[in-house]
């Protein structure tokens, strides 16, 4: 067996750590000529209504991750009830967004509150599996078209990196997508993963899908957007494309959440208008919101939840107990 085969398994794993340190020494670099107080006076400069706009675009985002959950369960044809749903969701999404791995991360967690509503094994990796889908749906469909309508402008520092075809990545996208689209029209072969069979969806929650997920990732660069300084003529489409670019890298990273690779080519793609602590502080308190807030209080409501719970176990015990004796 030659060294290339026995690197092989190993190359998606080494290209990631690639890219995190190279992200690292570029972050370093920057951090460099810009000490902390700026990067903090910054943060604190920015105004409360933007800081207002941003958690509000935030709760949405986790709004409508809870519809990835409601599409997946409606494509399986299993019912539960939304309030299940939606804090399965969310502390599934607050804890994979942060720890990594997150279909295995997200699978656990939701196996450990979907089972209470009947839900099999089984049925669990197939609605982990579905999120997966919709997100994948969403970010071919929007990178896609912002790639191949408004290609973003690339740093040397991305232009480095295999990514630098803005707008014939955004054809394959595309491409992907419709061929995906085609598949689901003219076959219902279920899709296998691993051991298990995933149906095929109806066009209809495909579409929904895709508008879901496309939706999201715009809510989510929109927090960005609203945490940077005004007047630096960067445009809401213009940063959707270079979010979109940086989203990418963060994905080969393979890093949980992007965190250092994301942020490393975001701040590189922005124009010489967006100043570099300016651009740090908006993402520092983006991550704030998106990431450290909804972890805290995902914690505290499975905290409070396993109390519940334990309180339940041992009051049913004690009823059953006292019904024995009688």
């Amino acid at each position: 067996m030659t060294m290339l085969h026995r690197l092989r398994p190993w190359l998606p794993t080494l290209f990631g750590l690639l890219l995190f340190c190279v992200a690292l020494w570029v972050l370093g670099r920057e951090l460099r000529h810009h000490p902390p107080e700026a990067i903090v006076a910054t943060m604190q400069s920015i105004p409360r209504l933007r800081l207002l706009l941003s958690l509000m675009f935030g709760i949405l985002c986790y709004l409508l991750l809870t519809a990835y959950d409601e599409i997946a369960l409606r494509m399986l044809g299993r019912k539960v009830r939304y309030r299940s749903i939606a804090f399965a969701s969310f502390v599934s999404y607050a804890f994979g967004n942060n720890l990594g791995m997150s279909a295995v991360t997200a699978g656990s967690v939701r196996f450990r509150f979907y089972s209470h509503t009947g839900l099999s094994m089984k049925d669990v990796v197939a609605v982990t599996a579905c999120c997966s889908l919709t997100f994948w749906l969403g970010f071919l469909a929007l990178t896609g078209l912002v790639f191949l309508v408004m290609p973003p402008s690339m740093s040397p520092f991305i232009a480095a990196l295999p990514f630098h075809a803005a707008q014939a990545l955004g054809a394959v996208f595309l491409g992907v997508l419709l061929l995906y689209f085609l598949w689901n029209g003219f076959s219902r072969t279920p899709v296998k993963v691993g051991r298990f069979r995933i149906p095929s969806p109806p066009l209809r929650l495909s579409l929904a899908q895709t508008i879901v997920a496309a939706l999201e990732m715009m809510l989510v660069a929109g927090m960005i957007y609203v945490l940077l300084p005004p007047g630096t003529g960067l445009g809401y489409l213009q940063f959707l494309g270079l979010f979109l670019l940086a989203h990418l890298l963060g994905l080969a990273s393979q890093v949980p959440g992007g965190i250092g690779v994301f942020e490393t080519a975001l701040i590189e793609l922005l124009p010489v208008s967006v100043p570099v602590p300016a651009s740090i502080g908006a993402l520092l308190v983006y991550r704030i919101m998106y990431n450290l807030i909804p972890l805290a209080l995902a914690a505290t409501l499975v905290a409070l939840r396993e109390v519940h719970d334990h309180r339940a176990a041992r009051r049913h015990a004690r009823d059953c107990g006292m019904r024995n004796i009688e």
